[in-house]
């Protein structure tokens, strides 16, 4: 059934409902945490780079192009389209969490400091929490979890999403091994 063809959902109080397929909202989940949630690797990355010319910058958009990649490939192989909307949701929160502490204390957060976090009292959380991490959670979690909420994810025959899910995975795939070349 085409997308064109689907009666458009009721509308939400805040945003229409829409109708997008799952590679569409994969490859947008992807583009967003790449320029979004990463800055402060984008930033470590150019400055790490030798100044002037345009080198730090063609490394840091090859970077870019990558992350897209491998964030696009990882999601295309978990995500279904029953899944995909809670699993990004809870993956940008996560994401920006990361990036607010990343930021904030200029570390890079490994398996042993999330295990870590996950058993912090509570009387020790509550100095991490800040108006500086509300507004990262509201800017880079909540708007766009809100514009994910009324998505209507597309069915479509099981051929058709193989296909589809195929060429996503070899195609990032491909544009990865490219980008890091």
């Amino acid at each position: 059934m085409p997308v064109a063809s689907i009666v458009p959902a009721r509308r939400s109080a805040l945003f229409g409902r829409y109708c997008v397929t799952p590679t569409q909202l994969i490859l947008a989940a992807a583009a967003f945490w790449t320029l979004a949630l990463n800055r402060p690797f984008f930033i470590a990355a150019a400055r790490s780079q030798a100044a002037g010319g345009a080198a730090p910058w063609l490394f840091v958009a090859a970077l870019g192009v990558a992350m897209v990649a491998l964030y696009a490939l990882l999601l295309g192989l978990v995500g279904t389209r029953r899944t995909l909307k809670p699993l990004l949701a809870l993956l940008t929160l996560l994401g920006v969490l990361a990036m607010h502490y990343m930021q904030a204390y200029g570390v890079v957060i490994d398996p042993s400091m999330a295990r870590n976090a996950l058993h912090t009292e509570v009387a020790e959380a509550r100095e991490l929490l800040s108006w500086r991490l509300a507004l990262d959670l509201l800017l880079y979690a909540a708007l766009p979890i809100a514009l994910l909420l009324p998505a209507r994810i597309v069915k479509r025959p099981w051929r058709q999403r193989l296909r589809e899910r195929a060429l996503l995975l070899g195609g990032a795939a491909l544009v990865f091994v490219l980008a890091l070349l």
